[in-house]
């Protein structure tokens, strides 16, 4: 079969990263994220705007999808606006709106971040790692947290990071020339992502800037071009999203990603389990790897787990590389994120 060529955009090694990869910093996974959210809400001042808006969403979701994850149960209250179920009016206060539901979502993920642990610089112990002498490499993510930007202190001055055609930073003017930049696509959005809805092009700039400042009424980020408060980029996990008008430019990102898993020679899978829920996640995955004939390796790292447990997570994996065509070489690692970031890191020297 012949081999085949990566246009200049691809890289030769993938990292994709799961809800797994950023558990270590105190963030839920999405089967969790009903519990920290409850945490969240108890802390909030009692007669804040806010507490309001969670306890609003959290009861709706306790009592009319209490079996939905958090992922599950926002693509849901999106549908049901698409659609408009019910004839929903996004005035009434007591109304669920996805809006309210990227609020519980953005304030969860930040609120639960552990202060201490978030600080272990994980994400330059696994660059260093993969890297191997070479920036050929490219991260994909579906979580919607900026850890792994943080792990240098000022992402945007420095402009190390890219993710990919269509996301512009917010003041570009600042950053400096990089010795070095990663691409990191990011299929859900972002915390520090905004997207002007007023103007024809709907641009998305990046920021230093998390969630509450974007949707602040005070402190709300302006487009550059004009000045319309930008909002948040928080995307339910569902590929015909792409199809609405509000994130188009998302279309570029998952091409991007697509064309990389089609084309690499090596991926790393971090903290991603292809749950049974997420069904076009993992067609998407599928369908990239499938024709892949330049894939040598796969390498799962997850947390150790047993009996039947194992083997459903096992057989999830199985399922997709015994479909690939060139038949690469795979291996479970369940040693858990942090420890396979720490072995041979120059910090444990």
């Amino acid at each position: 079969m012949e081999e085949q060529k990566p246009n200049e955009e691809t890289s030769k090694v993938v990292c994709f990263f799961g809800a797994g990869a950023s558990a270590w910093a105190g963030i839920p996974t999405f089967n969790d994220f009903q519990k920290k959210a409850e945490i969240v809400c108890d802390k909030l001042p009692e007669h804040s705007p806010e507490k309001k808006v969670f306890q609003c969403v959290l009861k709706d979701w306790r009592t009319r999808y209490k079996d939905s994850n958090i992922e599950e149960y926002y693509a849901t209250i999106e549908m049901h606006e698409t659609l408009n179920f019910n004839n929903i009016k996004k005035e009434d206060s007591d109304c669920i709106t996805s809006a309210k539901v990227v609020t519980v979502i953005c304030n969860t993920i930040q609120e639960s971040i552990n202060s201490k642990t978030s600080k272990i610089p994980y994400y330059f112990d696994l660059i260093w790692k993969l890297q191997d002498g070479s920036t050929d490499l490219v991260f994909i993510t579906t979580n919607w947290d900026i850890l792994f930007e943080s792990t240098k202190r000022s992402y945007l001055r420095d402009g190390w990071i890219n993710y990919g055609e269509g996301i512009f930073a917010y003041n570009a003017s600042n950053q400096t020339n990089p010795t070095e930049i990663f691409k990191i696509l990011k299929l859900h959005g972002s915390l520090n992502w905004g997207i002007c809805k007023n103007c024809e092009n709907r641009n998305i700039y990046y920021t230093e800037k998390m969630w509450n400042v974007l949707i602040s009424s005070s402190l709300g980020l302006k487009c550059p071009k004009c000045g319309n408060k930008l909002e948040p980029v928080i995307v339910p996990p569902t590929i015909s999203k792409l199809t609405k008008a509000n994130y188009f430019q998302l279309k570029s990102i998952w091409s991007s990603a697509h064309e990389n898993l089609r084309s690499c020679e090596k991926i790393y899978f971090i903290g991603y389990s292809f749950p049974e829920t997420d069904v076009e996640t993992k067609y998407f995955i599928s369908d990239a790897l499938k024709s892949n004939t330049n894939l040598k390796e796969i390498i799962i790292i997850t947390d150790q787990k047993y009996g039947r447990y194992k083997v459903d997570f096992e057989e999830r994996y199985l399922s997709i590389i015994s479909k690939i065509n060139s038949k690469p070489k795979f291996k479970f690692v369940d040693d858990g994120f942090e420890s396979f970031c720490l072995q041979d890191s120059p910090r444990m020297k």
